[in-house]
């Protein structure tokens, strides 16, 4: 767990999720990433 005074990051194993103002990504390995912030929205499958 990365965490500081903007947010925090959690990973287990290669999944991944952080939450920072203005910024949310989730990556799931071999299913999803997703990635939000105030320059849009992705969410794609991830081959990793």
């Amino acid at each position: 767990m990365i965490d500081n005074q903007f947010g925090f990051c959690v990973s287990i194993g290669k999944a991944r999720f952080c939450l920072f103002i203005g910024d949310v990504y989730v990556r799931v390995p071999k299913c999803f990433e997703l990635a939000w912030n105030s320059t849009g929205f992705y969410f794609g499958k991830d081959g990793a």
